[in-house]
């Protein structure tokens, strides 16, 4: 009897050990941690998995062959610990990335490249990301080729053709990116046509405005902008604010009049910003300081102290 449980027992051992040394090269981390790819000597997966956690904020590595793996050094995957990859081995990892299954990877991908201006391999990908399925992913695409063109000249016919994208935000992402590089006419009537086009959304739009609000061609729209509300005036507000300061004050204390509350307030803190330079719009701002919103009383408060502050000294308790 004896010896038939032996001869059962030893069987069962062996089929079972060799069943976990096939997971463990049948997993990528076990198979990486032995033949390779590794980067600062974890598997290449290892990395993958932490770089698709924090795009997809899912939890990721709590399968049981990838619990076993962490009890022979395979550590598990850390608060986005890819961040601390050197640049050699981070680029490595994004291009391992660039065909994904899942596009909000891609996307991430598409934007991590842009921090490489001096990778061929680098501007590679985004020419093939270019061309992606996903209307994200080719907008974010259009808007790193812009930093590797200088470069890499060969992405600037790539946006060129992208300005006739069927997407509207892929049209803005490239024409944006082609006006930097070269200020085509051709790229600003594009801009300045996808800025009523509802489909681009406020916030693109406004984000846009914020990058080339320095230059004339665009300060009447910027203005225009400002005076119609929602995020991309908050967005026209500040690139005033930044890039022509005397243009900005007439403006920013015309939208004190507003009836809408938010609009008061962010054109409150913008002047306030601007110091002794908005001092025109110290008699709106006054009139704030009895306004039916308490933060709107607030922020006028403080822009008059940073405006004047010797004839209006910061309170400490602004008017509640």
């Amino acid at each position: 009897m004896a010896m038939i449980r032996k001869r059962l027992i030893r069987p069962i051992v062996y089929g079972t050990l060799g069943l976990m040394v096939l997971a463990f090269f049948l997993h990528p981390y076990g198979r990486q941690f032995v033949f390779g790819p590794r980067l600062d000597g974890m598997p290449l997966a290892w990395w993958q998995d932490d770089f698709r956690r924090a795009v997809t904020d899912e939890d990721a590595g709590n399968s049981f062959v990838t619990k076993a793996l962490k009890t022979i050094g395979i550590k598990p995957i850390g608060a986005h610990a890819y961040r601390n990859l050197g640049k050699a081995d981070m680029l490595s990892l994004v291009l391992s990335l660039t065909d994904d299954p899942i596009p909000d990877i891609r996307q991430a991908v598409a934007y991590s490249l842009g921090r490489y201006p001096e990778s061929p391999e680098a501007c590679d990908a985004l020419l093939r990301l270019a061309d992606d399925d996903s209307h994200l992913v080719r907008a974010a695409a259009a808007g790193s080729l812009y930093l590797l063109a200088p470069a890499y000249p060969r992405g600037i016919p790539k946006l060129r053709e992208m300005m006739k994208d069927e997407s509207p935000l892929c049209r803005l992402e490239a024409a944006r990116s082609v006006y930097l590089l070269e200020r085509d006419p051709a790229a600003i009537a594009m801009v300045r046509e996808l800025m009523e086009n509802r489909e681009v959304g406020s916030t693109a739009v406004g984000s846009m405005l914020v990058l080339v609000g320095s230059d004339p061609e665009f300060i009447d729209d910027v203005r225009a902008i400002c005076r119609k509300g929602g995020t991309a005036a908050y967005l026209g507000m500040m690139s005033l604010r930044k890039h022509d300061p005397k243009a900005a004050v007439p403006i920013l204390s015309e939208i004190l009049l507003q009836a809408e509350d938010n609009p008061r307030l962010v054109a409150a803190e913008e002047l306030g910003r601007l110091g002794p330079d908005a001092k025109p719009a110290l008699p709106r701002l006054i009139q704030l300081l009895d306004d039916r919103n308490p933060q709107v009383r607030i922020a006028a408060a403080k822009a008059l102290s940073q405006i004047d502050p010797e004839r209006y000294p910061q309170k400490k308790k602004p008017p509640q």
